[in-house]
């Protein structure tokens, strides 16, 4: 749930609106980022813990669909969200998972998972170490990725 884009990508209001309750006049430059519609409790239980088997829940099915956005929505979305993207992206996390189990390293502390705020994200301590195993192994690697800023 830690989206790469952080940026807020910033639209025009074309009519005047409500959004939760508050009024939004037409013309109004109004933007969220993904990594606050990708915490919602309401589509989301306990978003802020890595739990991959919230996908699996049959509840909030719809609240999900709509909160997660990774790769924007509408007609300014990402390219090749519905084809390409999304179909590589799901073959890949089902053979990753399928393989190996994954958790976050125990010396990784909160303030490195912070994200570092630019147009793409990043954790905040510019490194991500994540503990694999394989599933039908006694074998635990640990995998180093770094990431620069």
């Amino acid at each position: 749930m830690y989206p790469t884009i952080v940026a807020i990508l910033p639209r025009v209001a074309k009519k005047d609106t409500i959004v939760a309750g508050l009024h939004i006049p037409k013309g109004t430059v109004v933007g969220t980022q993904n990594y606050t519609i990708h915490r919602s409790e309401r589509a989301f239980h306990d978003p802020d813990n890595f739990l991959p088997e919230r996908w699996l829940d049959d509840k909030n099915v719809d609240a999900r669909k709509e909160a997660f956005v990774p790769f924007s929505v509408g007609p300014r979305r990402c390219i090749g969200m519905k084809s390409l993207a999304q179909m590589e992206l799901s073959k890949l996390i089902a053979a990753f998972f399928l393989r190996f189990n994954a958790t976050i390293d125990p010396s990784m502390r909160p303030e490195e998972m912070r994200i570092f705020d630019s147009f793409n994200a990043g954790p905040a301590g510019r490194r991500l170490l994540i503990r694999l195993k394989e599933k039908h192994s006694e074998a635990e690697a640990p995998a180093t990725i770094t990431i620069q800023h």
